[in-house]
């Protein structure tokens, strides 16, 4: 499976601000690819099971393209009923449910998947990323560790994610390391730029974050991500005026961006005396 999870959604998890709430999370911190499901090859000896198991999941693949999730779900789970040592089937599964925002039920198939292929790099990063929609920091970090010990520096993507989830630990210096490898790796990975800057804003280097954001808005993939971008970044040089201008641009482009702005606003989460470092 060439793509990881969430083809056109957004994972959302809820943080302050002030604690790193990370473009990575509440936005886009996916990996595109052409497909949303991995194929499993049909049987050289044209088992008829496994000719049914690629057809089950060619057709998850193809409903699931328009969102229609638990059609994806019953037809993989019928799929692993006819083949319960499908490592790529489960993994597949794993998808769907967190593309159904069912965190769990993904955890337990992707682990069930590496029980029976453990050096999948990909099938670790989704797992962290189950973890994260669960809250479940800690173990998020292990995962993205494994899947960047398996394929080390092949992705910006596992390095942002690893970065967030050691924000969400208040583990600063660790994420900061994790997502300067990321703008490392990708140098055009808006969200890595995003989440590096409101990291180095919780460390109160507000120079560098906004360098950081800076960047984020030239590079955000939409308008309203590039108009969300510029808002903190006003709020950060002290310029509400700038940040109000960006919330009215946002009201027509993205309700919860414009929310989420908003808060932040009148909050005062970056209006606080923070000194460059």
């Amino acid at each position: 499976m060439k793509k990881s999870v969430l083809r056109n959604r957004e994972l959302k998890v809820r943080e302050e601000f002030a604690r790193a709430n990370l473009w990575l999370v509440a936005l886009f911190l996916f990996v595109m690819s052409d497909s949303v499901l991995a194929q499993p090859t049909k049987s050289a000896t044209s088992d008829p099971a496994a000719v049914d198991v690629a057809t089950l999941n060619y057709q998850a693949d193809t409903v699931e393209k328009s969102e229609q999730h638990e059609i994806a779900i019953e037809l993989l789970k019928r799929a692993v009923r006819l083949a319960p040592g499908s490592a790529a089937t489960l993994r597949n599964l794993g998808v769907v449910y967190l593309n159904a925002n069912k965190p769990l039920l993904a955890i337990t198939a992707f682990q069930q998947s590496l029980l029976l292929k453990a050096d999948e790099a990909e099938t670790y990063f989704d797992l962290g990323l189950a973890y994260l929609g669960c809250e479940k920091y800690e173990a998020a970090v292990e995962a993205f560790k494994s899947a960047n010990q398996l394929t080390p520096d092949s992705s910006g993507a596992t390095y942002n994610a690893l970065g967030s989830a050691y924000a969400h630990l208040g583990r600063t210096e660790d994420a900061s390391t994790a997502l300067r490898q990321a703008v490392k790796l990708a140098p055009d990975f808006a969200a890595a730029h995003a989440n590096l800057a409101m990291v180095q804003l919780t460390a109160g280097k507000r120079a560098e974050a906004s360098k950081s954001l800076e960047k984020a808005a030239r590079l955000a993939p939409n308008p309203a991500e590039a108009s969300f971008a510029l808002g903190v970044l006003s709020l950060i040089r002290r310029d509400r005026t700038s940040a109000l201008a960006q919330y009215s641009v946002l009201k027509n482009l993205s309700s919860e961006l414009a929310d989420l702005l908003y808060h932040r606003i009148y909050d005062g989460a970056f209006v606080v005396d923070v000194r460059d470092k």
